[in-house]
């Protein structure tokens, strides 16, 4: 995978996680691509029950245990009871690879935060995994609910993810916030949680309840997210098939799993936007199985299949959720997603729309195709060279160019910082733009759905509607 060949691991990826500071210092990523659904609920009233009563756990993100493929080439990720704190190992090996890591960067947080322990190979040994650091014995809300500490997902600069069991049994996360002078901002997230459970849809994270804790950990606030614990990510499963292979091999999601979890994902995006909610951070992080983890892999010339064999998924992360303007208000501009599926208006200065949800899912679409990130800035000493990379990238990969109304609008804006001389004309002729990385005739749909998605003119660039429409999920 490019992001791994080319910049640190996801743990502490300042790489990929460029958000401009002055839209992001009050606000934190959510919780968890260690969540699934669950209605939300209330433990009011709810008889306590004796601490001896909880069963304490080791440390998994699985529910249920992964069931293997008897093939040869088959494989299976491995249950964090095998990995315990594993999320160490991730940050030992990066600092390896990588320079000294800003932890005040909030793209480190999101990272740290949303992102579960990285999944180890079967090879790895007790001596390879750190002991789980100090962890508070319990959580107990005021309402005195208790949910037994088992392990910690990740902490960032603005939170903490416990791995937690309920009173039910049930295993769960649960994001604590910090105490820091700039306060994390929830108000967006639960606004977008409240909104998601009062219209419910299956390939979308709800909460199962959220509240203020009694005994808060040091340097903690009492108020607590908690969501039922589940699966691995897209990015956790080709991550982990990816770091077993030959350099010269790329790990791919099958054609038709890419087909069944992308119409899943069109549909949960879709959803979103009749909540008139912006995710603003889809990625492969934070799209999560959420049964049946096992699958098989297939060998090829230059890449290596994953076939699933549970393809169910849920978008998660709400924590940079927007909303929808209202009547009469205006869209301000800010710098928002995920630099590496940043949509080309937001890096013009043009305010964000649900089409630049579509630009990320599309990016995220081929980087289950090649196992690549599409377009990939090059490390520079500040954000606005990374800015210019990442948008000279998505111009000469798709051998277009910015149209004049685009340029003219980011002109009218005052918003653009960047350096716009390099655009010109290709031929046409000799654009092939996204298309040359197509590898055989059977994947056009998928292409021919990807270069409406990657139209750099968002009002040229296909609808979600239209997305989940498309041929290409005809048949799923």
């Amino acid at each position: 995978m490019k992001r791994n060949q080319e910049s640190p691991p996801q743990s502490i990826q300042k790489k990929l996680k460029d958000v401009d500071d002055t839209t992001q210092e009050n606000k934190e990523p959510t919780s968890s691509s260690a969540m699934a659904d669950k209605q939300q609920s209330s433990s009011n009233g709810q008889e306590v029950r004796k601490e001896t009563q909880l069963e304490k756990t080791s440390m998994s993100k699985f529910p249920q245990s992964p069931t293997p493929i008897t093939e040869s080439l088959a494989s299976t990720i491995l249950s964090n009871r095998q990995q315990e704190n594993s999320q160490h190992i991730r940050d030992m090996e990066t600092n390896k690879m990588s320079p000294p890591v800003d932890t005040d960067d909030p793209d480190w947080i999101s990272s740290k935060v949303s992102t579960p322990p990285v999944l180890q190979d079967a090879s790895a040994s007790q001596s390879d995994t750190f002991k789980s650091p100090d962890l508070p014995p319990f959580l107990e809300l005021q309402t005195g609910e208790k949910f037994i500490v088992n392990g910690e997902f990740g902490e960032g600069v603005f939170g903490i993810v416990y791995f937690v069991r309920g009173e039910d049994n049930k295993d769960y996360a649960a994001k604590v916030i910090k105490e820091r002078k700039n306060v994390y901002l929830a108000s967006p997230e639960e606004e977008a949680y409240k909104r998601i459970a009062a219209n419910p849809h299956e390939n979308l994270l709800l909460l199962h309840l959220k509240g203020l804790l009694i005994n808060p950990p040091p340097t903690c606030t009492p108020k607590v997210f908690i969501t039922p614990a589940c699966g691995p990510s897209l990015f956790d499963v080709l991550n982990k098939v990816d770091r077993d292979l030959h350099d010269s091999q790329n790990a791919t999601f099958s054609l038709t799993d890419i087909r069944k979890i992308g119409k899943q994902v069109a549909q949960a995006m879709h959803h979103l936007e009749t909540l008139e909610i912006y995710h603003l951070d889809l990625k492969m992080d934070n799209v999560v199985f959420i049964k049946d983890f096992a699958y098989e892999t297939k060998s090829g010339v230059n890449h290596t299949v994953i076939k699933m064999a549970g393809t169910d998924v849920k978008v998660i992360d709400y924590g940079n959720a927007k909303f929808h303007p209202q009547h009469g208000e205006k869209q301000v501009y800010e710098s928002v997603q995920t630099l590496v599926y940043r949509a080309p208006e937001v890096l013009l200065g043009i305010p964000h729309s649900v089409k630049s949800d579509v630009w990320s899912m599309g990016c995220m679409l081929i980087e289950m195709y090649s196992g690549e990130e599409p377009f990939m800035f090059e490390s520079g000493d500040s954000k606005l060279e990374e800015e210019q990379s990442q948008l000279k990238d998505i111009i000469y990969t798709l051998e277009t160019t910015v149209p004049e109304k685009l340029l003219e609008q980011s002109k009218r804006g005052g918003q653009c910082r960047l350096d716009l001389s390099f655009l010109g004309p290709f031929e046409e002729f000799e654009a092939h733009g996204i298309r040359k990385l197509m590898r055989q005739q059977e994947d056009l749909q998928l292409f021919h759905l990807l270069e409406l998605m990657f139209a750099v003119d968002p009002s040229n660039r296909i609808s979600f509607l239209e997305v989940k429409g498309h041929e290409f999920f005809a048949d799923t």
